[in-house]
């Protein structure tokens, strides 16, 4: 009989890191695995140079991309990791500051676009409740005869729950009808909050 195969690591240590968002609890944790980190605190929505997009999050633009490489010049930065989901994509262009490539299979934007996430999960197997674009002029009603009463509404760019809304009647819609919203069928069941799915060490 074979030896069964080892466990994947699922941690790394004596890295360099980028550590996006000041967290006690992550510093703890990358110093328990014997990392090594520098800080830097992503502006608040609304700071940065004109120009830069917020995409659910803290600015992105010439100003974070300055940001990223003072704090790091003369640094060999091994990855960049994000202390908030809303952090994601600010993640992502930090990496690609630093010259730092992402998972080939990783995909900042699926973290933080509802539609484009329901796609990959579909695309993978994985069911998802029945949605609608929220555009101008679309009827209240025709969006409850479609989904059902109740039902969800969320911002299109949000990471997690948040924004998030029950949905009575058409007059609750209202408030509602214009670019960057999604409604979504109700489903019944217990409510979980899920921070990551991993199957044989990988997520």
């Amino acid at each position: 009989n074979s030896a069964p195969p080892a466990p994947k690591s699922l941690a790394w240590t004596g890295m360099k890191l980028l550590l996006l968002g000041e967290c006690e609890a992550a510093m703890r944790a990358a110093r328990r695995l014997g990392h090594e980190c520098l800080v830097l605190e992503p502006s608040p929505p609304g700071a940065g140079a004109p120009g830069g997009t917020t995409l659910g999050g803290p600015p992105i633009g010439p100003a974070f991309d300055r940001q990223v490489r003072d704090l790091c010049r003369g640094e060999s930065i091994d990855g960049v990791l994000s202390t908030s989901d809303s952090h994601s994509l600010v993640a992502a262009r930090a990496r690609s500051v630093l010259g730092i490539p992402d998972h080939q299979r990783y995909d900042p934007i699926a973290l933080q676009d509802k539609s484009v996430l329901k796609q990959r999960l579909r695309s993978a197997g994985v069911p998802c409740t029945q949605e609608l674009t929220l555009m101008p002029g679309i009827e209240p009603r025709a969006v409850l005869g479609a989904l059902g009463t109740p039902c969800v509404v969320k911002p299109r760019m949000s990471p997690g729950y948040r924004g998030a809304a029950t949905i009575h009647g058409p007059e609750d819609l209202v408030p509602f009808l214009h670019r960057g919203w999604v409604a979504e069928r109700w489903v019944e069941g217990t409510g979980h909050s899920l921070e990551a799915l991993l199957q044989d060490g990988e997520g």
